[in-house]
């Protein structure tokens, strides 16, 4: 019986290094992959971003000049500050349900007047802030004829959309940056095997790269100021905190909270993976790090995720990772030396989702 257990054990490790080598082959094609496409994006994104600031001003300035120029000749040279200062977005938002209503008076007051497809100006004069009421001491101010009033709230539309547009694909662009440097970070590119690294950072890389994953989740963070930085190979390590937040938002099904805790522990940094979900029955905990062991329905687990992980932890950073569970409640706990990476095995761990 014991000769059999050794087999099983040898056989057992065995398939476990054949798949990490299979996977290794795959990842490393894909790190090069993905280090290529993040210098490639980086640039161009880089340049819509200043881009876009450098249009903001210029924008601007084209509306105020757009609607001096629609103005009525009887209203002067400061009627276009009158009309840019009564757009008042700085005002308490409005409710769905009240800006709705305030499109329609505008739609109903502008299309008195002769505008044509009032409901595209009427929606971004709301969102401005005007009102009826505005538009009508607007043309008592500047004793302004119907058509010259539209004229001027016409430019200031369309000016406002341009503003509008230039501002998302200012936000695009910085999304884009976000992602790219999120993965750099978390991929260590063109950094060597072990380094110094900041455990936060990691793990804020690690939640921008799932947010899609994430997205009707709660994430708490929870971290201690002032951490020591660990010596790691930071890019295996970051696998660790993708297969644990993985985990826990399949667990949550994908509508929990999710808690992601650092503190410091003596020569050590601690950090937890909270979450939610129905728990871990009791009888499989102490399984959970077995490799090919998965509670998750054929097809949608290999069983190797925390198994992986479990060798990031222990053999490559010599050091902790273990798991408690009740209902509703499932915590993760990795300990890492702050030296763990000094006398590391060279073989590095694989990720695989678990």
């Amino acid at each position: 019986m014991r000769m059999r257990d050794q087999l099983r054990s040898l056989e057992v490790a065995y398939l476990d290094q054949t798949v990490i080598l299979r996977q290794r082959e795959k990842l490393a094609t894909l790190g090069t992959l993905a280090a290529g496409v993040a210098h490639e994006i980086n640039n161009p994104v880089a340049a819509v971003r200043r881009a876009a600031e450098q249009l903001q001003p210029v924008v601007a300035t084209l509306q105020r000049t757009a609607v001096l120029a629609a103005a009525p000749a009887s209203a002067g040279d400061d009627f276009a500050a009158a009309v840019l200062e009564r757009c008042r977005s700085d005002g308490p938002p409005l409710s769905p349900l009240q800006q709705a209503d305030r499109e329609a008076e505008l739609e109903d007051w502008l299309d008195a007047r002769g505008v044509a497809e009032p409901w595209e100006v009427a929606s971004v004069l709301a969102t401005m802030g005007l009102s009826s009421r505005d538009l009508d001491a607007l043309a008592q101010e500047a004793n302004a004829s119907n058509s010259e009033l539209v004229g001027t709230l016409t430019a200031l539309a369309h000016g406002n959309m341009a503003a509008g547009l230039v501002g998302v694909i200012g936000d695009g662009a910085q999304r884009i940056s976000e992602i790219v440097a999120a993965l750099r970070s978390y991929s260590y590119l063109d950094r060597g095997t072990v380094q110094h690294v900041d455990v936060t950072e990691g793990i804020d890389s690690t939640l921008v790269l799932l947010h899609s994953q994430l997205k009707e989740m709660s994430v708490v963070r929870d971290y201690a100021p002032s951490l020591p930085q660990i010596a790691v190979r930071g890019n295996e390590l970051n696998q660790v905190w993708t297969n644990l937040i993985t985990n826990a938002v399949d667990a949550s099904a994908g509508s929990g909270t999710i808690i992601v805790r650092t503190r410091p522990g003596g020569a050590s940094v601690v950090v937890e993976v909270e979450d939610d979900g129905p728990g871990i029955d009791v009888t499989l905990v102490a399984r959970v790090f077995d490799p090919f062991f998965t509670t998750k329905p054929p097809g949608q687990g290999t069983g190797l995720g925390l198994n992986i992980s479990h060798n990031i932890i222990t053999r490559q950073h010599r050091g902790e990772i273990s798991v408690r569970s009740e209902p509703g409640r499932t915590v993760f706990t990795v300990v890492l030396p702050v030296d763990g990476a000094s006398e590391v095995n060279a073989a590095p761990a694989e990720v695989n989702g678990g």
